[in-house]
């Protein structure tokens, strides 16, 4: 994915990638995170880029799994946050953009 890609596209690419549907995607999402639900109603909206969850739960995602659920965080940060993260490309982990550092 590229940092032109919206968080709709890249959400629906995964699922779709995964062969989920909308509910089987929320349920995956949440599934590590205590007293969390998230409905398919959500990401019915986030495809349809009527909304977007907080960069702190992108982040949590990111942190807690190690599967493509990792790779989604990793896109649908940037997605959302295209100026100030971009995935390494030697290893593929998200980092701070520093082609855009003030000297």
């Amino acid at each position: 994915m590229n940092g032109k890609s919206t968080f709709g596209s890249v959400s629906k690419k995964y699922r779709e990638k995964e062969n989920l549907s909308q509910a089987k995607f929320a349920n995956t999402l949440g599934e590590k995170m205590d007293n969390f639900s998230l409905s398919s109603q959500a990401v019915s909206l986030w495809e349809n880029e009527e909304t977007q969850p907080s960069l702190d739960f992108l982040f949590r995602v990111y942190l807690l799994y190690n599967d493509w659920r990792k790779d989604w965080a990793i896109d649908a940060i940037i997605a959302k946050r295209p100026n100030l993260f971009m995935r390494d490309v030697d290893n593929g982990i998200l980092v701070f953009r520093h082609d855009r550092a003030v000297n």
